[in-house]
């Protein structure tokens, strides 16, 4: 065969051999970062839940991207209504003037609550779905969360967000305010707890193979005031979250009645004295109804327009595309150049031909001639 065929075939084949492994390693090295490199999934959560303590997004943003992080669907245009427990006026877009009330100054305002004298109250209803194994199909599971946020530590002292209560009766009307108020009373005078308990709203990064937790997310809180004569001045304050369950009692899961009356209240375990009970805001619920006025399947829920669609706790959606893609870039260019000096080098070694050995060879034949 032509010697000068022969190298043509021997670098062609020595590009493409270079060519797929640079392009290889450089795909290879991508999909690992985009999938599975845990670190940038950690950066990604820090950025997304704002971990820098409320440096980016008000408190309001914070909870709509937990919710959309947790949630399939979601939606915050429900059927509630806010009161004040001691004049019972509904709260409005107006602000409460009247002085006699225990949230005078409040006032209800884009689906959110704003007591001036406790917190902000954000009402949020979650369907999440999930592949269950035994039954191989995808199920679907609806739950009503309170989120408070903005909080007064001033107001209480030794306010502590974890004792913050809701709990809730069957019906609208004047039994069940009454019902209602015989709770309260009897949790009062016995000195009970009985209800939904509030806790800090925080995300688990678990490993997929063990489920090992690997990092916990929370949502920081931006109070309006703190104790003056707090001495931690490192101490962080955080968003509560109350998923609301069943009623005083035990009987209904919130939502599963087509109204009730509830109401969020703080119990005062200071160590001053004896517990105290403080009624913060009533308000009732009606769940949506279908057009057979019955109260949505999870089903029906899912199909309504007027949701949100959420992430459902999955990375491989727009928001983590959007963080990671530069980095995806970067390390691909890096990979790239780097991968295609080496695999030149490479090339050059297979290809190199010392001249003095062809001199040689030139001789060698003159001499036998």
């Amino acid at each position: 065969m032509n010697t000068k065929k022969v190298k043509t075939i021997r670098t062609l084949i020595v590009v493409i051999v270079c060519s797929i492994i640079t392009i290889g390693v450089t795909v290879g090295i991508c999909c690992y970062n985009y999938y599975g490199y845990i670190n940038y999934k950690k950066l990604y959560l820090e950025d997304y839940f704002d971990q820098n303590e409320g440096t980016n997004l008000s408190t309001q943003e914070k909870i709509q991207k937990a919710v959309k992080w947790d949630a399939d669907v979601y939606t915050d245009k429900l059927n509630i209504q806010y009161r004040d427990p001691i004049t019972k006026e509904f709260i409005t877009e107006d602000k409460v003037s009247n002085d006699e009330a225990e949230n005078v100054n409040a006032y209800y305002e884009n689906y959110v609550l704003h007591l001036p004298k406790y917190f902000d109250i954000n009402f949020y209803k979650v369907l999440t779905s999930y592949y269950d194994k035994e039954t191989k199909k995808t199920e679907l599971s609806v739950a009503h969360y309170f989120y408070f946020s903005n909080i007064n530590y001033n107001q209480i002292k030794d306010f502590s967000p974890q004792y913050i209560y809701m709990t809730f009766v069957d019906g609208v009307g004047e039994e069940s305010d009454l019902a209602l108020q015989e709770a309260l009373d009897e949790m009062s005078e016995n000195e009970l707890s009985v209800g939904n308990v509030s806790s800090i709203y925080y995300y688990s990064l678990t490993s997929s193979d063990n489920q090992d937790v690997l990092a916990t997310y929370s949502l920081y809180d931006n109070p309006r005031d703190v104790y003056e004569d707090d001495e931690d001045e490192d101490k962080s304050y955080y968003i509560y979250q109350n998923r609301c369950a069943k009623s005083y009692d035990n009987n209904t899961v919130f939502g599963q009645t087509r109204e009730l009356t509830f109401c969020v209240y703080y119990i005062n375990d200071s160590d001053e004295g004896d517990k105290e009970l403080i009624n913060i805001v009533e308000g009732t619920f009606t769940p949506e109804l279908n057009d057979e006025d019955e109260i949505l399947t999870n089903e029906e829920f899912k199909a309504l327009n007027s949701n949100y669609k959420g992430y459902n706790k999955e990375f491989y959606q727009d928001s983590y595309n959007a963080f990671i893609r530069p980095k995806i870039i970067k390390t691909g260019l890096l990979t790239f150049g780097i991968t295609l000096l080496l695999c030149g080098l490479l090339a050059f070694i297979w290809l190199y031909e010392p001249k003095a050995t062809e001199n040689a060879k030139s001789k060698s034949t003159k001499k036998k001639r």
